[in-house]
């Protein structure tokens, strides 16, 4: 559908409308050609088999109807187009082309259009006759018989115009009917002004401008050439005038009919004159009218600076510029200063050299520069602690009453009377050490003892903050299974034992971080799963059941339901094994 709409130009296809059928429900026209497009060997004919389609496909045209397509592929699949069929061929409305007919010559045979090259035989839309339609100029229509412009109102002869004018000029233009001929060749004709000039044929002398040079007289007392048909008072006059500037007296020379006042605002005074510099006295050669505040001077000048040195440089930038030149002077050690002069500051020589310390007499790599009186001499020397009589190495510079005694000592600690070993200047006290000596704590709830840090016994903790770790048997009542435990943990049952309401002891972790219990108890699998297992397989399958806590103490006991037994180890023994 869009590939026949980009044939049909608006222009010359305007009122003819494509559409496909769905989108023309409820729309009418005069005339309508329908297009089925169902031709094939299948004989498949779609959504034409639906009787709302094709009402509508046959009840939107007023005056005519034409049908495009293929009658037998319709006919075997549809009783409807069957019915169709039989009342078309009835009124021999059934053909293989479309006939043609000219609307200006209906009398005329009509042409049957059975395939694209049949339309050739109309080009125009009508028959091949010559049109013969006779135009306002006399001449008669060269086109074929055409169904488009039947008044002729856009038609134009091409033909030239065999009209002559009454100077017998043959007229040069094609057929201009209605308008007049206009005859193009030039003519002497006199003007009322008396001069002779080439015209038009066709126009009259009152109507042509005289462009005959003559010499007037103007307002401004001037003589000037202009063309006759030019009036005295809008001439301007071109002539050239001196004049003087009203501000700095320069003469300058423009033309007569330009205004002083805005000739003088629009071009400045280019003249050259010689200036000076308010500051440096300067002189400089410029144009009149140039902004002398914007100007710079550019003369070269020597400055000569405190330090010796001088540079030539722009006289604008004498105030500003500093020395760049080397320093060159040489130290006491004969060294020459290759630094940017940095007058007045005296010169930092910056040669590494060996010198000789007064004080203590060490030998040090240091700037040539360097004062001797401050440098801190960095020799590693053994100095004597005046405080504790130790003797430490040392930067030689360091003063001994100030420095930090890293010799190690041994050290009561004021609340356990344990030796520790600490540096000499440690305050037990000031700097709150904690004794890491070990010692047993017995623990009274248990009987147990404990092996932990000095700062960690129940002098400076509550003995029910210490837990017990130590490994001890303990059978499941539900299961009679015997595992090792945490002493600690096994208080905790015994204590809730005794309460009003018993503990499950079937969640107390082993030491595999497994939760132990009978296939007679939860067992931590569907009860359908049970039901699929064996006798056998349900009295070896105690299930054990992963938990995230891990009990303290880092222990590992033996658990029954693994095949390789580990060792408990405590605290305790992991200490021992490291001392």
């Amino acid at each position: 559908m869009y590939c026949i709409q980009k044939k049909m130009p608006k222009a010359e296809f305007e009122g003819v409308t494509i559409c496909v059928l769905d989108n023309y429900q409820g729309e009418e026209n005069e005339v309508i050609i329908l297009s089925l497009v169902r031709s094939n060997q299948n004989e498949g004919i779609g959504f034409l088999n639906k009787e709302n389609r094709i009402c509508v496909a046959l009840s939107r045209a007023k005056k005519g109807l034409y049908i495009i397509g293929n009658i037998d592929t319709l006919t075997k699949k549809s009783k409807h187009w069957q019915v169709i069929s039989n009342k078309l061929k009835s009124k021999n409305g059934i053909g293989k082309g479309l006939f043609l007919y000219c609307q200006n010559h209906p009398e005329k045979q009509e042409i049957q259009a059975i395939s694209p090259l049949d339309f050739l035989k109309a080009p125009d839309g009508g028959c091949g006759i010559l049109c013969e339609f006779r135009l306002d100029c006399g001449h008669a229509c060269r086109f074929r018989c055409h169904n488009f412009d039947r008044d002729h109102t856009e038609y134009k002869f091409m033909k030239n115009c065999p009209k002559t004018c009454p100077n017998e000029h043959q007229c040069r233009r094609r057929c201009h009917e209605p308008n007049p001929c206009e005859c193009s060749v030039k003519i002497e004709k006199q003007l009322p002004c008396g001069h002779i000039n080439l015209v038009k044929c066709y126009m009259e002398p009152s109507e042509h401008k005289c462009y005959t040079e003559v010499e007037r007289l103007l307002k401004c007392g001037h003589t000037s050439l202009m063309p006759c048909h030019t009036k005295v008072d809008s001439f301007k006059c071109k002539e050239k005038v001196i004049d003087t500037r009203s501000k700095c007296s320069h003469e300058y020379e423009r033309e007569c009919h330009e205004s002083k006042r805005v000739f003088e605002d629009k071009i400045k005074c280019l003249i050259k004159t010689e200036k000076t510099f308010k500051t440096c006295k300067h002189k400089i050669i410029v144009g009149c009218q140039t902004d002398f505040d914007k100007i710079k001077c550019k003369e070269s000048v020597t400055k000569k600076f405190n330090c010796g040195h001088t540079v030539e440089v722009d006289c604008y930038l004498a105030k500003n510029v500093t020395c760049k030149e080397k320093c060159t002077k040489v130290c006491d050690k004969l060294h020459v200063c290759n630094g940017i002069c940095h007058y007045p500051t005296p010169c930092n020589c910056s040669e590494i050299i060996e010198r000789v310390i007064s004080g203590c007499q060490h030998v040090q790599k240091m700037s040539c520069s360097e004062d001797l009186n401050t440098f801190e001499c960095l020799e590693i020397v053994h100095k004597t602690l005046p405080t504790c009589g130790h003797i430490n190495k040392v930067e030689c510079y360091k003063n001994p009453k100030h420095i930090y005694c890293s010799f190690d000592t041994k050290k009561k600690m004021p609340n356990c009377q344990h030796e520790q070993i600490l540096p000499c200047s440690t305050d037990p006290v000031l700097d709150h050490v904690r004794c890491m000596s070990d010692v047993d704590v017995y623990l009274k709830t248990c009987g147990h003892s404990l092996s932990v840090k000095c700062w960690e016994s129940k002098e400076e903790r509550e003995e029910s903050a210490l837990q017990c770790n130590v490994a001890v048997p303990y059978t499941y009542p539900s299961c009679n299974h015997t595992t090792n435990i945490p002493c600690s943990m096994k208080q905790v049952i015994d204590k809730i034992d005794t309460a009003e309401k018993a503990m499950n002891t079937n969640d107390i972790p082993l030491c595999c971080h497994h939760i132990c219990s009978h296939p007679n108890q939860s067992t931590g699998i569907s009860d359908e799963s049970q039901k699929m297992m064996s006798a056998e397989e349900q009295e070896d399958f105690p299930t054990l059941t992963k938990i995230d806590k891990k009990p303290e103490g880092n222990l590992k006991f033996y658990c029954p339901k693994k095949d390789n037994p580990t060792i408990a180890t405590t605290k305790q023994q992991t200490r021992k094994k490291r001392r």
